[in-house]
């Protein structure tokens, strides 16, 4: 059952809630839009009201947001329905539109957003004579909500009449037993990581009524932990340096704009982007 649906490039100039209805099959939805400009465009999410709970949306030309809660995972989701435009200044202007948005700033800033692989197909946009095939569509979702759902996947449906491929995003309910710990190469790099992992192992004190086997799997346990606190932190640093880097650039290319930049200026823009 599909408890969320974005829609691009509806061609509604408003709302018929008899077909949107007709769409989702019964009366127990809310919707978000932005309607289209002239012959093209437009953007639609729908949702179960009984599984997600909206708080806040906001509605662009090319972008639909809608903030609320996953109610079965008790889970806060930020739900983009993105539809960029192809001019590049146009693009630049529409993800300086969803920065300012005070309410999601954090999202922006501190997601670490993945690309789901996609199952089903190699691309998911064809042109009518069969020739050009692209990927453009897709799911990027914060690496907090992979973690709360680890059996998230995407899959490229047929394309029938459309020349994009609709995607679906599910959680594959598998039980394979206790979800193994991530570890990521990258840790070993960053500061801290060692001093975390041996003072874990010292913190721990062994139960003399368990077994060797059993210490050491609570032993495990303490270090992961520990480490899971040290990555929260790790992430939380980082977004907050990423929204010092970002504020800086702003400004920058504000003094560019009005022509009063300096040759310092210009060299700490270099240093950042890199």
């Amino acid at each position: 059952m599909v408890n969320f649906i974005g829609l691009q490039e509806t061609r509604l100039t408003r709302i018929d809630l008899f077909k949107i209805r007709s769409l989702w099959g019964n009366s127990a939805f809310d919707l978000a839009c932005s309607t289209a400009r002239g012959c093209s465009g437009g953007i639609l999410s729908v949702w179960d009201t009984s599984v997600f709970k909206k708080e806040r949306i906001h509605c662009h030309e090319n972008v639909v947001i809608v903030e609320g809660c996953w109610i079965r995972k008790n889970i806060k989701c930020t739900m983009f329905n993105v539809y960029a435009p192809q001019d590049a200044g146009k693009k630049r202007d529409l993800w300086q539109y969803v920065i300012s948005l005070a309410d999601f700033n954090n999202f922006i800033y501190e997601a670490y957003l993945f690309d789901i692989p996609m199952e089903g197909r190699k691309f998911t946009r064809m042109d009518k004579a069969g020739v050009k095939l692209s990927r453009l569509d897709r799911f990027l979702i914060s690496e907090s909500l992979l973690d709360a759902i680890p059996d998230i996947s995407c899959i490229a449906l047929d394309r029938r009449w459309s020349d994009h491929c609709p995607l679906l995003l599910k959680e594959d309910h598998n039980n394979y037993g206790p979800i193994s710990f991530k570890l990521f190469n990258s840790w070993l790099q960053m500061d801290g990581f060692s001093d975390v992992v041996s003072q874990a192992v010292k913190d721990f004190v062994p139960d003399c009524t368990l077994n060797k086997c059993l210490n050491l799997k609570n032993k495990l346990k303490l270090v992961k932990s520990k480490l899971k606190e040290w990555q929260a932190d790790m992430r939380k640093l980082k977004g907050e340096q990423r929204k010092e880097f970002i504020n800086r650039l702003l400004d920058i290319d504000k003094l560019i704009d009005r022509g009063t930049v300096s040759a310092d200026d210009m060299v700490e823009r270099k240093n950042i982007l890199q």
